[in-house]
C-alpha cells in the first residue's frame, strides 16, 4: 500500500507542487500507516471470523525477539 500511495501522490499533488519522489514516498509512507491504525481492527474481526485464534502471549512472551519479528510480518 505503501508504495501504491506514494506513487499516487509523486504523479498527482508532487507534480502540482513540485515535490521530490522522496517526499512523496514519505507521504506513501504516512498514508500506509494510517491505513494500518485505521483497519488494524478490520483484519483482527476478519481473521476471528475465519477461525484463527488469538496466541494470548504473556508479557515475557510478547519480548522475546522471535515473536516481535514475526508480528512485524
Amino acid at each position: 500500500m505503501m508504495i501504491q500511495a506514494g506513487n499516487m501522490i509523486d504523479m498527482t499533488i508532487g507534480v502540482t507542487f513540485g515535490l521530490s519522489t522522496l517526499s512523496a514516498a514519505a507521504y506513501g509512507q504516512i498514508v500506509s500507516n494510517a491505513g494500518s491504525i485505521l483497519f488494524g481492527e478490520a483484519v483482527e474481526a476478519a481473521a476471528a471470523a475465519l477461525g484463527l485464534r488469538s496466541p494470548h502471549f504473556t508479557h515475557e512472551q510478547k519480548m522475546l525477539p522471535i515473536v516481535r519479528k514475526t508480528g512485524l510480518l
